[in-house]
């Protein structure tokens, strides 16, 4: 049986766990709520770059043969949740509903946020905890899209090096994961603790079954802001730069005499609306307008190497504390100007 679902409103997410992140994420698992592989995963660049139908056939096959051979386990150790238990979101539908406006879906991407919010109510918040579902390139490996479980290079120096894996391996397990997918080895990772872990790998090389393991140091989770800048989860973290908008293509850059390469964005919001406008009146009584074209930012004089919109957003909420201050070279009609705004702590 196949169930397709594109709403969260009462879906247990102890069971139903995943990058929540994602934009399609696919479980092959038992009725009892055994998950036995996963499909559905992304990179900087696009949301369905990684996506082969050949691997998501081979996770299908992978789970009948699970199946066949799955014994039924004694009881869910993890009580149903939905995203309606959480107080922080049931607090948000009450402030939605006196707006008088409606959530008609309970989308994947609430869910992070909504857990971030609890936490940092209960206290139990970690920035840390911000790095979810580690790809496996945070450990070293670069896995083929089409086979997912071949390996196509390790980065040296990597954990995955240190522990001695090679390029042309096959990765057939890692902990008590069977690999039949890229997500199916970032569902270990995500259980493994920032502080460090140990994770025992099976591997194939020449034909020979090898067994090596994972060696993981504390802070390995930490990825850059690039690799944070496509998730929406970003969104809701602070602080914020209050301005945001498209990137110039290159017909609109060649008109501004721009290197067709160069990062330029158009600035066509400013937020000093909605439920904390102080980071958009903040740059607009620093002199940033709607309309101009951000060129970059320069901290402490030094150029930052920015990619994209979401990069900016990324980078601005992982990187800047409060009282910094960050220069925006900005594009204003034939005016090149630099606009000094200070980063605002969080609320």
């Amino acid at each position: 049986m196949c169930v397709r679902v594109t709403d969260l409103r009462g879906v247990d997410l102890n069971t139903y766990r995943f990058d929540f992140d994602l934009t399609f994420q696919a479980l092959a698992m038992n009725a009892d709520g055994t998950v036995y592989h996963r499909f559905g995963s992304r990179n900087s660049e696009s949301a369905d770059g990684l996506l082969r139908m050949s691997a998501l056939v081979g996770v299908l096959e992978a789970g009948l043969a699970a199946h066949a051979k799955h014994e039924p386990r004694p009881g869910d150790p993890k009580p149903p949740k939905t995203l309606d238990d959480y107080p922080v979101w049931q607090e948000k539908l009450a402030d939605v509903k006196r707006r008088k406006r409606s959530i008609d879906c309970y989308h994947c991407h609430f869910v992070f946020e909504t857990e971030r919010r609890q936490a940092v109510r209960d206290g139990t918040w970690e920035r840390a905890q911000i790095w979810r579902w580690p790809p496996p390139e945070q450990v070293g490996l670069d896995l083929d899209p089409e086979r997912p479980q071949q390996i196509v290079t390790v980065l040296a120096g990597s954990p995955a090096a240190e522990a001695g894996v090679q390029a042309g391996d096959r990765l057939l397990r890692a902990g008590t994961q069977p690999v039949a997918s890229r997500a199916d080895l970032s569902s270990v990772l995500e259980d493994a603790l920032p502080s460090g872990a140990r994770i025992p790998l099976q591997l194939e090389r020449s034909g020979e079954a090898r067994e090596l393991t994972l060696e993981l140091e504390p802070g390995w989770r930490v990825g850059t802001p690039e690799q944070f800048a496509w998730r929406p989860s970003k969104w809701g973290l602070e602080p914020k730069p209050g301005f945001g908008g498209p990137l110039l293509n290159a017909k609109q850059k060649a008109q501004l005499g721009l290197d067709p390469d160069a990062f330029a964005l158009r600035v066509n919001y400013l937020v000093t609306w909605g439920d904390d406008p102080r980071y958009g009146k903040a740059v607009v009584a620093a002199g940033l307008r709607k309309g101009d074209v951000l060129l970059g930012v320069e901290v402490d004089g030094e150029r930052v190497r920015l990619e994209s919109g979401p990069h900016l957003h990324s980078w601005w909420r992982l990187t800047r504390s409060p009282g910094e201050r960050v220069r925006l070279l900005v594009r204003r009609r034939e005016q090149e100007l630099g606009v000094e705004v200070e980063v605002l702590p969080p609320k």
